[in-house]
């Protein structure tokens, strides 16, 4: 596993939900290196992508691969 994806997992496994620019600002990782390890990760079902209904261009993130949307 990339080590930007493992920063990214710490991120997440401190926080309940993160946007990309919130992950961008806590692991310090550039966006590119940031949307390229969420698509590693989702691909492996380590991570969940989530879409903001206030806001339906915004994704938001969580650790764990289930299929219960809130």
């Amino acid at each position: 596993m990339p080590k930007s994806a493992r920063k990214i997992l710490l991120a997440l496994s401190s926080s309940s939900y993160l946007k990309q620019k919130e992950i961008q600002r806590l692991t310090g990782l550039s966006i590119r290196s940031v949307k390229g390890s969420l698509i590693f990760l989702k691909e492996r079902k380590l991570v969940q992508e989530l879409v903001v209904l206030e806001d339906m261009r915004c994704r938001v993130y969580r650790v764990g691969g289930g299929n219960d949307e809130r």
